[in-house]
């Protein structure tokens, strides 16, 4: 942590409320309070009083320590500034749903800040690690419906829509299972299996060693969600971790038989889905069904390229449109002013983090190709859980980066 804290029970306090954060993003299910409001998470809650914190006790030494990651920081705001332009360049400033979108982007920001404040790399992995292994024991007790897990706990994390079809097709016959997890959707759950892969891959140095066991727990996780684009990123993830250093070719090799292994085990269990990966028919049926929404915000952007229409979540429900990525969704939302801004932000995090140091901190280029791969098909900053999980990721990613220049 940058400078002497003089307040080590406030500082405790806020690494309490950053710890429950994390349990709530990686094992709890949202709070519902009502229609007309986003679901409520335990970082919900902490937010205002770390912010509170930091602006009574630690102002100072929080600026101090942020100082050097400032344009990251600032290219960040300017893509909010531009999500409140569009809100009120679009007279919805009374809205109350679009300003909820805007506070997730104010956190997602916010939480990189504090866990790099409050957390050095060993405090964070001292809470991170037993949380993941109770997040990949629920998803096994949940994909295999161990003591009915799946008719007495996972209602509470996923839809009906989900979980009634779980191992069934539409007609209500036996199929393959993709686990739901605690996301409650199995591409989501992939990214959160990805996330951990990242972490752990880069440390996973010797064989046997714990973070090569986290690692295969990840691998194992991210396979039992059978998600396409989570696959092929993680391919991409291993291609670009072995052009940082070729010299891991072997265990690259290693993971890669691992990955195998697992999939023919599930394979054996009649899990097939990840065969459409090979299967044109299925993966052009799949490219359509994007496409289509994808024309659908095309087609609504004349007279709002600009600013776009605010976050509007009314249009979405009144035509039945999923956006399916998170770069259509901003353009829909915040206009070409917005996603040129959020594009930025990654061109920056990119100069600054990851290819300065691409063989010494290859967690950060990796964690940009995830979420840069993973919102073409998916929405992940969309998700309170993974956005909070790809913060501190990232602010994990901002430790070694520290380490290196030190």
């Amino acid at each position: 942590m940058g400078g002497e804290i003089k307040k080590p029970y406030v500082v405790q306090l806020n690494q309490l409320l950053l710890s429950l954060s994390l349990v709530g993003a990686i094992l709890l299910p949202p709070i519902r309070i009502g229609d007309g409001f986003p679901a409520l998470e335990v970082s919900d809650i902490a937010f205002p009083i770390l912010v509170l914190s930091i602006l009574f006790f630690f102002r100072s030494d929080f600026l101090q320590r942020i100082k050097k990651h400032r344009q990251i920081i600032f290219v960040f705001l300017v893509f909010i500034a531009f999500t409140v332009v569009s809100i009120l360049g679009n007279g919805r400033w009374g809205e109350l749903r679009d300003w909820f979108e805007v506070l997730k982007y104010i956190k997602f920001i916010a939480f990189i800040g504090f866990i790099y404040f409050f957390f050095n790399q060993h405090q964070y992995f001292r809470v991170i690690v037993p949380l993941f292994i109770l997040a990949f024991i629920f998803n096994l007790l949940h994909y295999f419906n161990i003591f009915g897990f799946n008719s007495i706990i996972e209602p509470f994390y996923a839809a009906p829509h989900h979980l009634d079809f779980f191992g069934l097709n539409s007609l209500g016959e036996p199929a393959t299972k993709r686990a739901l997890g605690v996301l409650g959707n199995p591409n989501t759950n992939g990214l959160f299996f990805l996330s951990f892969i990242l972490l752990f891959l880069p440390k996973s140095t010797s064989y046997p060693s714990r973070n090569t066991l986290l690692l295969g727990l990840a691998i194992t996780g991210l396979l039992l969600c059978q998600t396409r684009t989570g696959i092929l990123t993680y391919i991409i993830v291993l291609i670009v971790f072995y052009i940082s250093n070729p010299s891991n070719w072997r265990k690259i090799l290693q993971i890669l038989l691992f990955s195998i292994l697992i999939y023919f085990g599930l394979s054996l269990l009649g899990n097939l889905y990840l065969n459409s990966l090979a299967n044109p028919g299925i993966l052009k049926n799949a490219g359509i069904g994007r496409v289509e929404p994808w024309q659908k915000i095309i087609d609504a952007m004349p007279g709002h390229w600009i600013i776009g229409h605010a976050p509007e979540k009314e249009y979405f429900e009144r035509h039945t449109i999923y956006s399916e990525s998170e770069y259509f969704l901003i353009l829909f939302r915040y206009g070409l002013l917005g996603i040129m801004a959020f594009l930025l932000f990654w061109a920056v995090w990119l100069k600054n983090y990851a290819l300065k140091t691409f063989r010494r901190n290859p967690l950060a280029i990796l964690v940009a190709f995830v979420y840069l791969t993973g919102a073409i098909t998916n929405n992940p900053l969309q998700s309170p859980k993974i956005a909070l999980i790809l913060g501190t990721v990232m602010a994990v990613s901002l430790f070694e980066s520290d380490d290196q220049t030190n």
